[in-house]
């Protein structure tokens, strides 16, 4: 069957990071995060004056461990993430599944079972058997993105986009 999409690429840090910041932000701990940062917020417009500066420096770290620390420890890992992909991997659509081409290892897995696919910031996360994930970030299929996203979804159905 003749393929109806293929993209060859390696994964990035910014592609890893844009997955883990995905999962958090699409998940109850968004809330959490944004609710012990407003309380920080709070505690330091209520308390700075009569704060030492000890306790000053633990609330600016407070305020700052979402917004800022958080993303900075996602990149990272991302970026060890990326470090341990050492070749190019190829995938392929067509109607029979998705086509897996790394080095010299092929593999085609059919559509069945496959996971519902999951659109994150710049990028969609297939999962063909719910253990492993592939990410197609948006700059490798560019102007197709949309026309991709929705063969994927035609086929392996929606996940939380």
């Amino acid at each position: 069957m003749k393929e109806k999409y293929s993209f060859t690429y390696r994964n990035t840090p910014q592609d890893f990071f844009w997955f883990y910041i995905g999962n958090v932000y699409s998940q109850w701990t968004a809330i959490v995060n944004v609710v012990v940062t407003g309380g920080m917020i709070a505690l330091i417009f209520s308390r700075w004056n009569s704060s030492g500066g000890f306790f000053r420096c633990l609330m600016i770290f407070g305020l700052l461990l979402y917004p800022v620390f958080q993303p900075l420890a996602l990149y990272m890992r991302g970026m060890k993430s990326a470090e341990q992909i050492e070749v190019e991997t190829t995938l392929t659509f067509d109607d029979d599944g998705m086509g897996i081409i790394v080095v010299n290892h092929r593999q085609k897995i059919p559509w069945q079972g496959f996971s519902p696919v999951a659109r994150r910031p710049h990028l969609t996360v297939i999962s063909p058997d719910g253990t492993h994930i592939y990410l197609l970030p948006d700059r490798v299929t560019g102007e197709q993105k949309d026309e991709v996203l929705g063969y994927l979804q035609e086929k392996c159905g929606k996940g939380d986009n």
